[in-house]
């Protein structure tokens, strides 16, 4: 047996829809990079701008990347609770809890620790902060408990607080999701609506009161994303005729839903509830119109989209430090007094520059993890290649 990368197109969904989830995933992963590149912009610059930030159209636009989280919440609520539906639903194949959660340390701990470890170097060796300062923020993040010990994101790797939030979903998706569809089908959707609206008012009215115990950055503030993937779910599973038919009017509800996603919040802020309603309803739309529309389903199967939506967990991972790496020692563009002009300037070099260093993580550390059987692949090649083996 071979050391070997997977083929370009994993098992993940099914091998028919999984260019939409990787479209959906660019749909995420675009907005945080273009948010947080535009944060250590701002941070880096100290210009008096001639078209005030809350006027300028691409400052505006930030407005609307809100999305690209929760999107992700969304997607791994529907992608973990899918094999679970199909062994309830469908009489599908029995599902090893062990497997699972086996399948999540091999797919996504190595990418973690290795892309964490390097930027905890580069904290002492090139930030030159104190090991005695750095490596309990190094250990707690590499548990996935940076945001629960410290009440606040890593400082080794700021982006890893969402992942500590996925990480919990996925100890309790596999009981939660048995649970779920072994009720009525009417019952259990009503239910998981009335979860997904109680999560919300969580997260609305209720962080300030959970931010002194440390779970604001929690699951019990995020779950009504994740319960949102996995009712749409439920639909994939039991109306799989719905998710092939394709409409223009889903279109337009993919313009309408991407306005809506941040419509009440330019109006009267996040701090209502119908926003967080809204919001989600969108997010919800929004997944739902990559398989629905027409021109939406085509933007989102587009090779460039869907393969650029494969790498997301590696552009994750890497985009800010490395964004964090240029500001801080190539300094930031500025030819004029406006955001919108030195921004896309920014965006013009940096973000080429993100491609050449991500392809290279994403092909040699994260891509060859796709492989379900890497482990016992690298075992083998590395006992082929031990001194005093045969082979080697």
């Amino acid at each position: 047996m071979k050391w070997a990368m997977p083929p370009l197109r994993r098992i993940t969904v099914s091998t028919q829809y999984l260019s939409e989830i990787d479209g959906l995933r660019f749909l995420a992963i675009f907005p945080v990079i273009f948010l947080h590149l535009g944060t250590l912009y701002l941070r880096r610059t100290n210009v008096e701008w001639a078209l005030p930030l809350s006027q300028d159209p691409l400052h505006f636009l930030r407005t609307y990347c809100a999305i690209g989280v929760p999107l992700f919440y969304c997607l791994s609520g529907f992608i973990l609770c899918l094999p679970f539906g199909k062994e309830v639903l469908l009489d599908g194949k029995a599902i090893s809890i062990r497997r699972f959660y086996a399948r999540r340390l091999t797919r996504l701990e190595p990418p973690y620790i290795i892309a964490l470890t390097a930027f905890f170097l580069v904290h002492l060796f090139v930030l030159n902060e104190s090991f005695a300062e750095a490596f309990p923020h190094y250990l707690a993040s590499l548990f996935y408990l940076h945001s629960i010990i410290y009440g606040e994101w890593s400082t080794i790797l700021p982006v890893a607080w969402t992942l500590e939030i996925e990480v919990q979903f996925y100890l309790v998706a596999p009981f939660f999701a048995r649970y779920y569809f072994a009720r009525g089908l009417r019952l259990r959707r009503a239910l998981l609506v009335i979860a997904v609206l109680g999560f919300a008012t969580v997260e609305t009215l209720c962080l300030e009161a959970l931010a002194p115990y440390h779970l604001d950055r929690t699951l019990l503030t995020k779950a009504h994303y994740f319960l949102s993937g996995a009712l749409i779910c439920d639909v994939f599973i039991t109306d799989r005729e719905f998710f092939k038919k394709r409409a223009v009017r889903w279109d337009v509800l993919f313009a309408v839903a991407l306005l809506g996603s941040s419509a009440v919040r330019v109006l009267w802020g996040s701090a209502v509830l119908i926003d967080r309603f809204v919001f989600t309803a969108s997010l919800m739309i929004v997944f739902l119109c990559a398989f629905k529309g027409v021109l939406a389903n085509r933007f989102f199967t587009h090779p460039w989209i869907y393969l650029t939506g494969g790498m997301c967990y590696t552009l994750y991972l890497l985009h800010y430090p490395f964004f964090f790496f240029t500001g801080t020692f190539f300094g930031v563009a500025h030819v004029a007094d406006i955001f919108s002009v030195n921004f896309l300037l920014q965006m013009l070099w940096n973000i080429p520059l993100l491609a050449l260093v991500a392809t290279p993580f994403y092909l040699l550390i994260e891509r060859p993890c796709m492989d379900r059987l890497w482990p016992q692949k690298l075992a083998s090649f590395l006992r082929r290649r031990a001194p005093g083996s045969k082979t080697g």
